[in-house]
C-alpha cells in the first residue's frame, strides 16, 4: 500500500486519503489499522493538517508499543524537520504516561531522544521538545 500527500512527497492512496478526510476521533479509532511505517506517516500528515493537532493520534500510534520502536526511532532519525520531532518525541512521552513502553527506563532510547532533541535547530520546537523528554523522565521516576 503506498501513501498519501503530494505535499510531502507521497503518493496518492483512498484508504490513507479518507483517513485524512475523517474525524479526529476516527481516526484515533482506524490509525493501527494500517501497517506501522504508514501509522508513522499518517499520524505526521494528520498533525501538520490539524489545527490544533489531534495529540490523541499519539496515543493511538504509541498503543503499539515496542512493535514501533524500530519504525520511530528510524523515521526520527531521519527527518531534519523540528516539528516532526516534536511530534515523533510526543509518541514516546504517550508510551511512558500509558504504559505502553518504558521509554525512560530505556537508557538508550533515552539518549537516542536526548541527541535528536539536542539537533534541533528551532528554539522554540526544541524548547518544546526538551519538556516532552522531561515529562517522560518525570513520569518515569514515578
Amino acid at each position: 500500500m503506498t501513501l498519501i500527500c503530494g505535499c510531502r512527497g507521497w503518493t496518492h492512496d483512498s484508504a490513507a486519503q479518507d483517513f485524512l478526510r475523517s474525524s479526529s476521533t476516527l481516526q484515533q479509532l482506524t490509525l493501527r489499522q494500517f501497517p506501522h511505517k504508514e501509522q508513522i506517516e499518517l499520524y505526521l500528515e494528520a498533525m501538520h493538517r490539524g489545527h490544533p493537532p489531534n495529540i490523541g493520534l499519539a496515543h493511538s500510534l504509541a498503543k503499539n508499543g515496542a512493535s514501533i520502536l524500530p519504525f520511530l526511532i528510524e523515521r526520527l532519525a531521519r527527518t531534519d524537520n523540528d516539528v516532526d520531532k516534536e511530534f515523533l518525541i510526543v509518541v514516546f512521552v504517550a508510551m511512558q504516561l500509558s504504559a505502553y513502553y518504558p521509554v525512560s527506563s530505556d537508557r538508550t532510547l533515552m539518549a537516542f531522544l536526548e541527541h535528536q532533541v539536542s539537533t534541533m535547530k528551532d528554539r522554540d520546537w526544541k524548547e518544546m521538545a526538551s519538556e516532552s523528554l522531561e515529562r517522560i523522565r518525570t513520569a518515569g521516576a514515578k
